[in-house]
């Protein structure tokens, strides 16, 4: 057993020696480091913010180094060191370092980290901020103490200028008499211009530099060339430098031009917006230029300068023929141009004009010049004088019988000619012949037209007791017959056709193609008995009134049309004060209901105006007209069944009220009253009131009657007589609008007086039933 365990202990402290000489156990090895991103917020302008070796990252646990170098003139103002990653402050220590910068050692948090500085003016050493803002788009260079450099600082007493404004695209800057300014902390406000210098004061200031949007200026030219630049008090200046393309609008814009050898310094103008519009211009020119000026508008714009000559060009052009001119004193703007036409021959002038262009810009002008008088007036422009030479055409006009009764020639192109001639044809005793134009034309051999003519056939109307229109006319043609006026009795009863196959339809026909004979027909007219009815035969005042009738014929009614005029008068229909109605008879009756009479006219006259075969009938009759001689109120009045006592607020009742009105035939009636027809009445005014009643009918009586309001009882809300804690709801419920009050609960609910209905008002009411002491008239009737 002792053998046994020494022998094991060997082979054990063997396989641990050769473990440790072969690596079976592992060997134990610092982890890999962890990196962290640092990022760096600061402006440029004023200073730089980097890691000690420029890296953007750091590992964590590491004693990490930042610089902070603030620009000369500039000194650190903050600076934050911060682990977003777990958004908490890193603390850190600081110490100078080299070129005046400062260095912050903190150590690196497992996190990433932003270091945020910013950087102020060094006072102290009389250092101060410059700011920039620049209105519109562009840029200037900006020079100090004499020296071109981008600077954001700057010491008291420096010398400062800029140069050289550059505008963005679709932007101009004002170089003259354009003024920028700087603004300092105080808010003072100080120019500055272009080119010149300024002093750097005692305070941060910010510079604006300002440029403006602009519109194009376009220029089109013939004969010359011309520029724009800007005009300030009718003066150009210094057009080589200030020669532009652009301005804003409201700015004086001058066109200045020079011309070729072959045009002199004088030119048209015309300038003209985006929109179309003309705009007006000053003018000038002399010797050596011409110049023009407007006011830019707020779009773009087009100026077209047009170059004038001394004379001006004449080509001449020709179809099948020869065209030339003479000017007796040149081509001058105004000359007169005589043209020499020479057609080949067998040709003639189909057209002869002159074109031109006004102006650079323009289209092109037509001008046609008679051939008869072959001139014109030179315009201010060079021309084209073109003629078109055609073959020349004849034209025959033949007459009735075959003869010749007109010929003329015309140019090919142009409107073939007319005659003023009028063929004839003889007449025979079948019809007559009335020309109707001419036929197509017929081409014969060579340049020639041949118009024949065309006739209609005419026939008569003969025509007897009437006239005819027209009394000739070709066949188709529709002929109007006018009767002559009956005798007295008489009627036109139709035409009696004795010679032609028509037909009269009313008073036409249409033309055969023969003569046509005829004569109106008259008969006596027949009698009618007029008959008419009334509802009665005596009549009210004001009260609707009808008539009513029929037209007979031996007992049986007519169904014929007209009128029936009828008139209510003291004597004859036409006596002063009468009034007429005419009513139509439809089928042979009529009927009429009227309202507007008046008392005395109690006569009705009946006329009927005759109609076709029918005459005229008349009638009279006797009826009564009565007015109104007395109304009162009915006694139902005084026996206690008409409402008479209202509470506050109740609407007018006329329950069983009336009138009661004698006539003047000894009649009476009674008429309810409607609300409609009383006045005077304020259902708010407590005591007795006086209402008036308004008849309906015509009359001097006054009708009145007499109604008690009681008064509204302050506190008294729902109208119940007493004053209890019900009154205090109704003006809550009032006040929630579940239940509004009329006119009258509102002025009992005022328990303050002070014109409105409030929360105040109902805990006045609940102080009251409290018995607390109120300062409020609480149960006055008011």
């Amino acid at each position: 057993m002792k053998k046994t365990g020494k022998t094991l202990a060997k082979i054990t402290a063997l396989a641990l020696t050769l473990c440790i000489i072969f690596g079976a156990f592992p060997v134990i090895t610092a982890s890999a480091a962890q990196l962290r991103s640092l990022t760096f917020n600061y402006d440029s302008k004023f200073g730089l913010v980097r890691e000690k070796a420029n890296n953007s990252y750091a590992e964590v646990g590491s004693s990490t180094l930042i610089y902070v170098f603030p620009e000369e003139g500039c000194l650190i103002d903050t600076v934050t060191i911060m682990d977003v990653t777990n958004d908490r402050a890193v603390e850190a220590s600081s110490a100078p370092v080299f070129e005046g910068g400062t260095g912050y050692t903190f150590t690196m948090p497992n996190g990433d980290v932003e270091v945020t500085a910013t950087f102020k003016a060094d006072n102290a050493n009389g250092y101060y901020m410059v700011n920039y803002v620049y209105v519109g788009e562009g840029y200037a260079t900006f020079y100090k103490n004499g020296i071109r450099e981008p600077f954001y600082t700057a010491k008291a007493g420096d010398r400062l200028s800029y140069k050289e404004p550059v505008p963005g695209d679709g932007y101009i800057y004002d170089k003259f008499p354009a003024e920028d300014f700087y603004t300092t902390a105080d808010g003072s406000v100080n120019n500055i211009r272009v080119d010149q210098n300024f002093y750097m004061p005692e305070s941060d200031i910010t510079i604006t530099i300002t440029f403006t949007e602009a519109n194009s200026i376009n220029i089109v030219t013939s004969g010359g060339t011309a520029v724009s630049c800007y005009n300030t008090f009718g003066f150009v200046f210094d057009i080589d430098h200030y020669q532009m393309t652009s301005s804003d609008p409201d700015r004086p814009i001058a066109v200045v031009g020079t011309s070729d050898e072959n045009h002199l310094n004088e030119f048209k103008f015309r300038v003209q917006s985006a929109s179309g519009e003309t705009l007006p211009y000053g003018y000038w020119s002399n010797n050596t230029m011409a110049y023009a000026s407007f006011t830019m508008p707020a779009e773009a714009v087009t100026a077209y300068v047009t170059f004038l000559k001394e004379s001006y060009d004449v080509a001449c052009s020709a179809d099948n023929g020869t065209l030339a001119y003479t000017a007796a004193n040149g081509t001058r703007a105004g000359a007169e141009i005589t043209l020499e036409l020479t057609p080949d021959e067998g040709y003639g002038t189909k057209e002869l004009y002159y074109t031109y262009t006004p102006e650079v810009g323009m289209d092109e002008v037509r001008v046609d010049i008679d051939p008869a008088n072959p001139k014109f007036r030179m315009p201010e422009a060079d021309v084209n004088v073109k003629a078109v030479f055609a073959p020349i055409w004849t034209v025959e006009w033949l007459d009735g019988d075959g003869r010749l009764l007109d010929i003329k020639t015309f140019v090919e192109g142009t409107p073939i000619p007319e005659t003023d001639m009028i063929p004839t044809k003889e007449s025979t005793w079948e019809c007559e012949y009335a020309f109707a134009g001419w036929s197509a034309p017929a081409y014969y051999s060579g340049n020639l037209i041949v118009f024949r003519p065309v006739f209609d056939s005419i026939y008569t109307v003969s025509i007897g007791g009437g006239t005819a229109e027209p009394k000739k006319a070709k066949a188709g043609t529709l002929i109007t017959l006018t009767p002559d006026e009956p005798l007295s009795g008489m009627y036109h009863s139709g035409w009696q056709i004795v010679s032609g196959d028509i037909e009269v339809t009313g008073n036409t026909f249409v033309m055969p193609a023969s003569h046509v004979s005829l004569y109106a027909k008259y008969e006596l007219k027949k009698s009618v008995d007029l008959n008419f009815d009334f509802s009665d035969e005596k009549g009210y005042v004001g009260k609707p009134f009808a008539v009513s009738g029929d037209l007979t014929e031996n007992g049986e009614l007519l169904d014929v049309g007209g009128t029936v005029t009828i008139t209510f008068s003291s004597g004859t229909p036409d006596e002063e004060g009468a009034v007429s109605y005419t009513v139509p008879v439809e089928s042979g009756v009529f009927s009429l209901e009227v309202s507007a009479l008046t008392a005395g006219n109690d006569r009705v006259w009946l006329e009927y105006s005759g109609y076709g075969e029918y005459g005229d009938a008349m009638s009279m009759t006797m009826i009564g007209l009565y007015d109104v001689v007395a109304a009162t109120m009915a006694p139902s009045l005084d026996e206690g069944n008409v409402k008479r006592y209202y509470n506050a607020g109740d609407a007018l009742d006329t329950t069983n009220l009336y009138i009661r009105l004698y006539w003047a035939d000894g009649s009476d009636e009674t008429v309810p009253v409607t609300g409609e027809m009383v006045s005077g009445f304020d259902s708010l005014k407590a005591g007795w009131q006086t209402l008036t009643v308004t008849c309906p009918y015509s009359t001097d009586d006054e009708l009145n009657y007499d109604v008690y309001v009681n008064g509204v009882c302050l506190g008294d809300v729902n109208n119940d007589r007493r004053i209890d804690i019900r009154d205090v709801s109704a003006i809550q419920r009032h006040l929630a609008e579940y239940t509004l009050l009329n006119d009258a609960q509102l002025l009992a609910a005022d328990i303050d007086r002070d014109g409105n209905v409030t929360i105040d008002d109902a805990t006045a009411l609940q102080m009251f039933l409290a018995e607390y002491e109120s300062d409020f008239p609480v149960g006055t009737i008011l």
